[in-house]
């Protein structure tokens, strides 16, 4: 190689270009941008406001909008009044929503009678005998005066003989009742008709005790009352012995 000869110019082309130096040496152009129509990105945006304006509007409540079209005539509405049930049938009618045939022979209920009236006899009928006078005189004595029962208060055990025990004016009852089962005796009744009464008179003694202590008194009255009629009404004479029957 020769160190002297100069190097040849590469600036120049020597000759002509080839083709793949052509598109080689050739600039290219940017491309451009794609860009979005701006009315696309309003139409989005208003799409989104309105969707949200339906959801608020859906969550907060609201009046019923007014379906009456502007202009339309009102209807008068009037409520008719309540009609008042009718009256129940009066008792012992039949129901007319029955048939006839049933109607007829539905049992008839008659009216209850009215209540019946006092018998006038019943109302004029004698009273009850009232205690004697002596009762009261009795309670109006001091305790000092009035005799003893007839029995021994000490052993008294019945309700009947503790009641008269604890009771002056009984007491003096019961002396007024021995009295007169004397004067009937005295008088001609049978001593064995006596006895037989004055068992049943101290059973119900007894029993007046028991229920109504009070009626103890009236009990007394009574059987005095009873004596004493035996005693103005005995026959002069009387057989000695009960009769067989």
């Amino acid at each position: 190689m020769n160190l002297d000869t100069p190097d040849p110019d590469t600036s120049q082309p020597e000759g002509p270009a080839s083709q793949d130096d052509t598109l080689r040496l050739q600039p290219t152009e940017p491309t451009p941008k794609r860009t979005r129509p701006r009315a696309l990105w309003i139409a989005v945006g208003g799409g989104l406001a309105l969707v949200g304006a339906l959801a608020l509007g859906l969550a907060l409540p609201g009046e019923p909008p007014d379906m009456a079209a502007p202009g339309a005539e009102t209807l008068d509405i009037q409520v008719a009044a309540r009609q008042q049930p009718p009256p129940a049938p009066a008792p012992g009618t039949p129901l007319e929503v029955l048939p006839e045939a049933m109607a007829k022979a539905a049992p008839h209920n008659p009216p209850p009678a009215p209540p019946p009236r006092p018998d006038p006899d019943l109302a004029q009928a004698p009273r009850a005998p009232e205690a004697p006078p002596w009762t009261e005189e009795a309670l109006r004595r001091p305790a000092s005066m009035v005799a003893p029962a007839t029995f021994d208060c000490r052993r008294a055990r019945t309700p009947a003989e503790r009641v008269v025990c604890a009771d002056p004016a009984l007491a003096q009852a019961d002396q007024d009742l021995a009295a007169a089962y004397d004067q009937a005796l005295a008088a001609g009744v049978p001593d064995w008709r006596l006895e037989r009464q004055q068992r049943r008179w101290l059973r119900a003694r007894e029993d007046a005790a028991r229920d109504a202590p009070g009626a103890v008194a009236e009990v007394y009255a009574a059987r005095i009352v009873e004596l004493q009629a035996l005693a103005d009404l005995a026959p002069p004479e009387q057989p000695g012995w009960p009769p067989s029957w």
